[in-house]
């Protein structure tokens, strides 16, 4: 994707997003590959965001998930 006017030293930046059946309902799968600028705030930030991301994924799944519990519920009278 179009790095060119984030406001953070990404050189690139790609996300795959997936959803599987599995016996409970569905696996999602998130990967993202990223390129840090070949900067000294391009590095700082490679290392922010390896710490940092990890909780905002865990944010973003927990949405989803009772986005999905929400919507599984949806017609039943709940």
């Amino acid at each position: 994707m179009d790095t060119s006017t984030y406001p953070y030293p990404l050189g690139s930046l790609a996300a795959m997003w997936s959803v599987e059946p599995a016996p409970s309902g569905s696996t999602v799968g998130m990967r993202f590959a990223y390129q840090p600028l070949a900067t000294p705030r391009g590095g700082l930030f490679a290392i922010m965001f390896r710490i940092a991301f990890p909780p905002i994924l865990r944010r973003i799944e927990a949405g989803w998930a009772r986005e999905a519990r929400k919507a599984g519920t949806r017609g039943r009278g709940e």
